[in-house]
Formats: structure tokens, sequence, C-alpha cells
């Protein structure tokens, strides 16, 4: 549980009971008293050697990049180089069969809620919606040719970043509240260098006349920062403030190139700052974690792509920040802050997610932990984030609806979906020529 301002755990609950009535959360406190206060339920789970926690909130994701799994690790150039030129072979259809993919294994981590950015997002929504998870969902909105970015090609088409931007607004008119209130939506600025100046305006008047925020990368590479300094003469985070785009609507991720000057910037704007670690140790690039944990400044943790595995996330956390720094900036307790509260405080959501109170939506993970590696148990939040996988996760609940039981989805079939994905990966991995040695037979 976290205190009443959300600022941090106060305390676990052993022998506790937590009480689900319609889709929010009824009563938590001691099971003796629960029992006397509820005389009868319509279902209940023993909750004997379990650990019960706010579902995870995913603050930066793209679902549907599950398709490149195993195709981008260790091969040079591929980011540039194979996942954005692949990415425009995807139809609808396939981003449909990722997005449940995603969803899926988010779920099974023990993931509640997804803030995601990627092309087609309505499909992305309604995979959300088919799997009971709970999701937050943009049109990627961008002006240039991805494919020819590795070519450092930076030619902007005005046109066709607005009409990005009209099926942006248009999925947020469609899909803001379905899905029994599940699905909102946001503006999905791409990047600093791939929206043109005008497309980045017209975006964030957009958001403003719709009522949301603005999911965006920022600062993610050294592409981004280079080519903004040479065109703008300023730093990427620098060049939205004087556009005057910087707010607390604004969730941006990664922010591995900014200076600590523009860090600190986003902190007067409030902006939502949300850091990957696990890509960060795949592609070599500096997390910031350790900044936002030593300054005191609010960030969520994403997953980013390739995998929804928030364990791991959390871990890497704790592992690269103490490893840059020499110090333990990073605990168990504040990485699981970071990966609920934070994560939905960074999405402006913390009113209704991101911990186990009465009267917000019942998102709660249960964890098994008769295992040998979960045992002994000693600390459940040191048990949970240092052992803790998605072996462990026995129940998921989201807006009340068991979604996850017995480790198993309920909404739909995890092996069929998985079964339509590898068929859909296969017919795109051969749309590009790739280093013959990598492929492993």
């Amino acid at each position: 549980m976290v205190d009443k301002d959300c600022m941090g755990w106060s305390e676990v609950l052993r022998n506790g009971s937590v009480v689900i009535e319609g889709d929010k959360i009824a009563a938590v406190g001691p099971s003796s008293k629960v029992a006397r206060d509820y005389t009868s339920f319509d279902a209940t789970i023993d909750g004997q050697r379990t650990i019960v926690l706010p579902g995870f909130v995913n603050a930066h994701a793209h679902v549907a990049g599950s398709f490149l799994r195993g195709l981008l690790e260790d091969i040079p150039n591929h980011f540039y180089g194979y996942a954005l030129p692949l990415e425009k072979f995807l139809t609808p259809d396939a981003i449909r069969t990722f997005s449940l993919v995603g969803a899926v294994e988010a779920l099974r981590f023990g993931v509640t809620c997804i803030n995601d950015h990627y092309y087609h997002s309505d499909q992305v929504a309604r995979a959300f919606v088919a799997s009971g998870i709970r999701g937050v969902v943009a049109e990627t909105v961008l002006d240039v040719d991805m494919a020819k970015l590795k070519d450092g090609k930076y030619k902007h088409n005005l046109d066709a970043g607005m009409k990005a931007l009209e099926t942006n607004a248009r999925l947020v008119r469609d899909w803001s509240g379905r899905g029994d209130g599940r699905i909102s939506c946001r503006i999905g600025v791409h990047a600093t260098d791939t929206c043109s100046k005008e497309l980045l305006l017209a975006s964030n008047e957009m958001a403003q006349k719709l009522g949301v925020g603005i999911h965006m990368h920022l600062a993610q590479t050294a592409k981004e920062v280079d080519y903004v300094r040479r065109t703008y003469g300023k730093g990427a985070v620098e060049y939205l403030g004087d556009l005057g785009i910087l707010s607390d609507r604004i969730v941006a991720a990664h922010l591995n190139y900014a200076k600590d000057s523009e860090l600190s910037l986003l902190s007067n704007y409030k902006v939502g700052a949300v850091q990957c670690p696990t890509i960060y140790g795949k592609m070599c690039v500096k997390s910031k974690l350790d900044w936002f944990a030593e300054q005191g400044v609010p960030c969520g943790l994403g997953t980013d792509w390739l995998s929804m595995d928030i364990w791991d996330n959390m871990r890497s956390a704790i592992g690269i920040s103490r490893t840059l720094t020499g110090r333990e900036v990073l605990t168990a307790q504040k990485v699981l802050e970071f990966a609920t509260i934070g994560s939905a405080k960074v999405l402006g959501m913390d009113s209704s997610i991101g911990s186990i109170e009465p009267g917000k939506k019942a998102d709660l993970v249960i964890l098994n932990t008769k295992s040998a590696h979960m045992s002994p148990l000693r600390n459940p939040i040191q048990n949970a984030v240092y052992y803790a996988s998605a072996g462990d996760v026995e129940y998921v609940f989201v807006n009340g609806e068991r979604v996850v039981d017995s480790g198993r989805t309920t909404q739909i079939s995890e092996e069929e979906v998985v079964q339509q994905a590898q068929a859909l990966a296969e017919q795109i991995w051969g749309k590009l020529p790739y280093p013959a040695n990598k492929f492993i037979l």
C-alpha cells in the first residue's frame, strides 16, 4: 500500500485481505477485521503464501514490436537499419495480432496498464480491449520517412504528418472510454527530429483541443539530439521548451541524451519522465534513473519493445544504476514504486490506479511464493523484486475482472495468438536482407 499522498510505501500489510466490489477496491485491512465487516462473497481466493501487489503500469511501450524479437540483438545498426525499415511492412491485422501477443505477455508478467505508441493504433486498442488489459493508446505522428533515417535523410512531409495527426484525433474520438473505461488515448508525437516544428505545434494544439496528453520520445538517440542541435542550435528538451510545448500533459520517454540541466527543466514543467532500463542495457545506452532517484523527481518505468518483462526491467534498473554510480541509489522498494504508483503518476492516473487503496480501480497482481526460488520468504518487497518472474504470477485483476487465473489468461488463448504471430512474423522477416550468419537454425 502507499500513503494517501502517494509519496511512498507506508507499510506491508501481513495477514491482510482485499475486497473487490465491481471494478474497485472496496476494503483493505487485516483479515480478521475484513471477516467481521464482510460476511459473504461471490468468490474468494486463498491468499496463504501469496503477495498481493498493485498492478504494474508500463509507462512506455510498443507492444506490437514483439515481431522484431530475436531479430535485433547483437547486430550493428539494428534500430535504424532493420527495425524502422521493417515497420512499413506491418498491416493493420498484423499489428492487432502482435499487440495481442504483447498484451498477453504483459498480463502474464503482472502488467495491468500499458501506455502504448504505435501505428494503426486502433488495432492496438482493439487488442487491449480483447485481452482485458488497461491501455493508454496513441498513434505515431511524424513527417519523415523512417526507412531513410539510416542514411541520415531528414526530408519532412508535413501533409503526411497532418494525416497521421488526424488519424490520431480520430482514435481519440472513437476509442476513449471503450472497454468498460479501460481505454484512454493520447497524441503520439514521435520525436523532435522526426516531426517538423510545424507538426510539433499542430500536435500540441490538437492535444489541447481534444483535452488529452502527449506521449513522445525525447532525447532518445544521439542522432536525434545531433539533428536538433544542428538545425535549431539547442538541446531537444530546450527546443520543446522554446516552442511552449513542455507541460504536465507530456509523457516523455527515454531522455538518455538529455543534459542534467534539461532534466531539471523537465522537472520544473512537471513533464512525466519514463525510463526503460532493460532496453538501454541491450543498446549500450546510459540510464538516467539514478538522477531521478537522487533528485526525488517522479519517474515511471517502461519496457519499450521486444519484451514486456517488468521484473527483468526492475532488476535491470537496480543493476545498471549501481554499476554506473558505484552506489546503492536504487532499492527494491524504490523501483517497485517507479513501476506502480510512479508510472501511474506520470500518466496522470495515480488517483485511480498504482496502489492498493479503497476507492481505486481493482488492478491487482497475486504472486505465489511457494516455489523454491521464492523461499524462504522474509521481506515480500525484496523477494518479489529480486526473485519473482512470470511463472509466479498466479492471478491478475483489471477493473475487478480476473484476466489471469492460475497463470493463464482468461480472455484470449495464448496458444492460438502465439501461433498466428509466428506465421505473420516469418512473412515479414523475409522483406529485408539480413546477415545470414546471424540466423540460428
